[in-house]
């Protein structure tokens, strides 16, 4: 019996060998024919965006123009949404930091686009998304990050866009304005395509 299985670990060590020699020779086969074999993979840009929320606040991240990011808060006590975009030069240390906020867009509430009345039961949901609108000026457009806001009580929803100016941007001038609501509704609405 013992001779039968060492008999047995030989044939499968001498198998291992066997298809490790194959697979070097082919190797080196192809590589002289066909040269190094390398993998190519697509330069496909990554585009990537936080949020986190509590039942006190939630932020999330979105691009607003080519390379820029805002950061998006939302203070559901207020219904007030907020986002801050940080300069692309920086300055000398303040107490503050060396980065300078120069764009901040604002809503009055999110409560009166949402259609809600009882703010204390609302359960506000945050995320942003990414879009590339047409139909706007070459110096202002809409930024590249669209903030959905849904209640989770209700499922009433709402988006916004963020105006940018990228010309303003470049030039480190400040910009600030409301957000622009691209629409609204409900999840629970049997139909939210216009005809």
């Amino acid at each position: 019996m013992a001779k039968r299985a060492s008999v047995r670990w030989v044939g499968v060590v001498a198998g291992v060998i066997a298809v490790g020699v194959v697979g070097f020779v082919a190797g080196r086969w192809h590589h002289r024919h066909f040269g190094p074999a390398t993998l190519v993979l697509p330069n496909i840009p990554l585009e990537a965006a936080a949020s986190d929320s509590s039942d006190k606040f939630a932020i999330a991240t979105g691009p607003v123009g080519g390379d820029v990011e805002g950061v998006f808060l939302l203070d559901p006590v207020q219904g007030e949404l907020t986002c801050f975009v940080l300069g692309r030069r920086l300055g000398r240390p303040t107490p503050a930091g060396v980065g300078q906020v120069v764009a901040q867009f604002k809503t009055a509430t999110v409560y009166d686009d949402l259609q809600i009345t009882d703010t204390k039961s609302a359960r506000l949901l945050m995320v942003t998304g990414i879009s590339n609108f047409m139909g706007t000026s070459r110096t202002t457009r809409m930024g590249g990050a669209v903030v959905y806001i849904v209640d989770g009580s209700t499922g009433k929803f709402v988006a916004y866009g963020t105006p940018w100016n990228t010309s303003a941007y470049t030039s480190n001038h400040p910009q600030a304005g409301p957000f622009i609501k691209l629409a609204s509704g409900s999840v629970r609405h049997p139909n939210l395509i216009r005809e």
